[in-house]
């Protein structure tokens, strides 16, 4: 799955590119919701259901979501088994790069987002969190506001991404209104991510 995440473009240029990753993103979701041994089960499984193939990898997709972010919520970081955690993190951070935009994966980013090791170094793969800080600014994906301020504290190329993004937004403004400018920057939540990104710095500093 992580080879196929790979080969997802953040950005398709043409139809081809887009079918591609249309073609990746529902070639995740079912190996996401599927494995050897379930497969021979499924046919008889979705008969005696009475719904459809894809209502079934739907259903249990989201399912898997939720047992995963189930799982992430209740770690608890362990010297022990900190390396097996941070693998298992690691795997599931690459699988998603495909499928973010998927409304059904949206809990599952906030609940990687919110989680935090116990050591100094970052236990999510910075190319998820680039890709999410990608389709936040192309309005693919809407995460709260607690969510993108960890992605921000954590990973500082996106906040300073973010950031550029939201002058080249308030230069190209034509109405240069006064009000729209500072709606602009609180929809933004850039003012609270900047305050504590100094406020860290501070504390880190002293």
């Amino acid at each position: 799955m992580c080879c196929l995440a790979c080969l997802c473009s953040s950005e398709p240029q043409n139809v081809i590119e887009i079918k591609a990753n249309s073609w990746i993103q529902n070639l995740v979701c079912h190996l996401f919701s599927s494995s050897d041994q379930k497969r021979n089960k499924e046919v008889e499984i979705i008969a005696q259901l009475g719904c459809s193939t894809a209502e079934y990898h739907d259903k249990l997709l989201k399912n898997i979501m939720s047992s995963l972010i189930t799982q992430i919520k209740r770690s608890r970081p362990d010297e022990t088994k900190k390396d097996a955690l941070d693998e298992h993190l690691h795997t599931i951070c690459v699988t998603c790069i495909s499928v973010l935009t998927l409304p059904e994966v949206a809990p599952l980013l906030e609940a990687l987002l919110h989680y935090h090791g116990s050591g100094p170094r970052e236990v999510l793969d910075d190319h998820f969190l680039e890709a999410i800080n990608d389709a936040v600014l192309r309005k693919k994906i809407v995460l709260s506001e607690s969510a993108l301020l960890s992605l921000w504290l954590r990973h500082l190329p996106s906040l300073q991404k973010a950031v550029l993004d939201l002058f080249q937004r308030l230069i190209a403004l034509r109405s240069k209104s006064v009000k729209e400018m500072e709606r602009m920057m609180k929809d933004s939540f850039l003012v609270s991510a900047l305050a504590l990104q100094r406020f860290t710095f501070i504390q880190t500093s002293l």
